[in-house]
């Protein structure tokens, strides 16, 4: 298995294990990325969270995810993850993009980085909470905090589930089914 790492800060790493059944490798432990791994990869790459939403991807038949993390290689392991599910995706870096982005689109499930730039992301949720078009939409904290206390202020503030990073795939897949 493939390792996949990002740094968060200078306190937090993440690490997940990220299946590739769609990269071979040779005799020479050289890595060869099949046609299929390219196009997923350029069809991710779109998602750009300084940019905002992905018109390409966004229709009405498909539930609407919004990402929200400063970092842009936790996004496209977001949006990897949620290829299985068929989604139009919208990706915020900051806290405040990430609210606008909810209140005008009202996407059906928010996964939130508590750890972001501008906004804490307890405050997103408690504001999110207050606005009438987006108190019920589904926010998971997808986040590199992992302390019991840390879980239960998320749930405290509004949110509807949590897991911690470094979280596996499947969890993270069944969560998600779960909302979806």
């Amino acid at each position: 298995q493939n390792i996949a790492q990002t740094s968060l800060s200078k306190r937090y790493t993440a690490a997940w294990r990220v299946p590739c059944p769609l990269l071979k490798v040779d005799k020479n432990r050289r890595r060869k990325s099949s046609t299929k791994h390219m196009e997923r990869t350029q069809q991710f790459s779109r998602i750009d969270p300084f940019k905002g939403i992905d018109h390409e991807s966004s229709t009405l038949d498909k539930p609407l995810v919004l990402l929200v993390d400063s970092d842009k290689d936790n996004l496209l392991l977001l949006a990897w993850v949620l290829q299985k599910f068929n989604c139009a995706l919208i990706a915020a870096a900051q806290g405040k993009a990430a609210i606008s982005i909810a209140q005008i689109h009202q996407p059906n499930l928010i996964l939130l980085e508590i750890l972001l730039p501008d906004l804490d992301g307890l405050e997103v949720i408690t504001q999110l909470r207050q606005i009438p078009e987006t108190k019920q939409i589904t926010i998971i904290a997808v986040t590199a905090l992992a302390k019991a206390e840390d879980k239960q202020k998320v749930l405290s503030a509004g949110g509807d589930d949590y897991i911690s990073k470094p979280y596996m795939l499947e969890e993270l897949e069944t969560l998600i089914e779960h909302y979806l």
